[in-house]
């Protein structure tokens, strides 16, 4: 007891309040499950995140059949928001004797009721039983091969969203063979719209599939999706979509037929509109890659890791990339309170890359924080003091800076990339 009440008064404030409210509303939930009724369509979306919480939470003490009496109230709701709730719940439970439940929910007729339903199983993926697992996962994978595609007119993003969450749900559900399921003719197939979302899955979370398991996908299995998008035979495929697919084609065929991936991407770079830029930022990216230049995220990663391993212009290039990711996560006045004892080696970055607006940008905002002139071995608690100085009236001029960058941290990105193409060498010795 007297380390409980030891926890409860280190918390902060903020946990403090939280605790409380969480606790709130497991009293109301329990007075809810007493005297049971039709849960109004009115529910705020923090109430059921709470609401949500608090089930989750009786369900870790083993209170079973209360809690399925509340959630079938919600399943009778004339609100989906309503029944989204529940069904993410139910998915998130880790309940074995819910699988029937869990069942019935993914053949709902409603896209978004399934799509929450599959968010929910994905998110108790991690730390559920085997047993959960393995029955869970042949409900999943008619998600993901394209034998259930919803074909929703009204929304079309709700579609995406059951074979995107479906995806993921298989890569948490069975970490060790997703890799294999993913790479075969059943699922990468031009018959399949939710190829896109599997082949985006395993770009984009390529580090969280197990390294023994990556092997390279089989380019007789690619390139007829390429084809198909490229051509407009994808029905279920918009502009947008279907230029992502192509785009996930070139980067995942780089390492296993880079003749084409070659031919192909140079093609794409020729032409002169898209949907969005997303299709030649690929383009490049599998160009980059037949090449063996270094991806920019990959470099990023290990430069936050051991920032001495790179020296010269290669790390003041690689700040460059650091402030203008900081920019668009977070503002540059932030970027003086995390990082702007490195503002000296963005300098000398950004006259290596040849920015000149975006570093007058920069020598503007740098006026601003030293009030005058700036200092160049400035330290980051120097600066954090400089910037409480007549705090408001710097706000407001670093506000006016920061609306400037943002529309120009752009370039930034793409002229990194182009220095790490011309200079492969000097990055990968480092």
């Amino acid at each position: 007891m007297s380390a409980h009440l030891a926890a409860i008064r280190s918390e902060r404030p903020e946990e403090r309040r939280q605790r409380r409210t969480e606790s709130r509303y497991r009293a109301m939930l329990l007075e809810a499950i007493r005297t049971p009724k039709v849960f109004s369509h009115t529910l705020s979306g923090r109430e059921l995140n709470y609401y949500q919480a608090a089930i989750l939470w009786h369900f870790q003490q083993n209170w079973h059949f209360d809690c399925l009496r509340m959630l079938r109230l919600w399943l009778r709701s004339r609100d989906t928001v309503v029944v989204c709730a529940a069904a993410e719940t139910i998915g998130a439970s880790e309940q074995v004797s819910l699988i029937p439940v869990i069942k019935r929910l993914l053949q709902h007729k409603h896209p978004r009721v399934v799509a929450r339903t599959l968010f929910g199983v994905r998110l108790s993926a991690h730390h559920a039983s085997k047993t959960f697992r393995l029955r869970l996962l042949p409900l999943v994978l008619p998600f993901c091969d394209g034998r259930r595609f919803f074909k929703s007119r009204r929304n079309v993003w709700d579609s995406w969203d059951v074979a995107s969450h479906a995806s993921e749900a298989v890569r948490m559900l069975c970490p060790e063979r997703a890799w294999q399921i993913f790479a075969t003719r059943k699922i990468l197939t031009p018959t399949n719209p939710a190829a896109v979302c599997v082949l985006w899955d395993m770009h984009e979370s390529a580090d969280e599939f197990p390294r023994a398991t990556q092997k390279p996908i089989k380019p007789e299995l690619l390139w007829p999706l390429f084809d198909c998008a490229a051509s407009g035979k994808f029905p279920e495929l918009r502009k947008g979509e279907s230029e992502r697919l192509m785009g996930l084609v070139l980067v995942h065929a780089a390492k296993t037929d880079p003749s084409r991936v070659r031919l192909e991407a140079r093609a794409v770079l020729q032409r002169k509109s898209y949907a969005s830029n997303e299709l030649a930022d690929r383009a490049r990216e599998a160009l980059r890659a037949v090449k063996g230049v270094p991806e920019v995220s990959a470099l990023m990663e290990r430069f936050h890791k051991s920032p001495r391993r790179f020296s010269g212009p290669a790390a003041d290039v690689l700040r460059c990339c650091e402030f203008a990711s900081e920019i668009v996560n977070d503002g540059f006045e932030l970027y003086w309170h995390n990082l702007g004892d490195h503002w000296v080696a963005v300098r000398r970055g950004l006259r290596i890359l040849r920015l000149d607006k975006v570093l007058k940008t920069l020598m503007n905002g740098a006026t601003i924080v030293f009030a005058g002139k700036p200092n160049d071995r400035a330290t980051l608690s120097a600066i954090r003091s400089l910037l409480k100085v007549d705090a408001e009236q710097k706000s407001r001029d670093l506000d006016r800076i920061d609306r400037t960058l943002q529309r120009q941290v752009t370039s930034v990105f793409r002229a990194v990339e182009r220095y790490i193409d011309c200079n492969a060498s000097v990055f990968t010795k480092q």
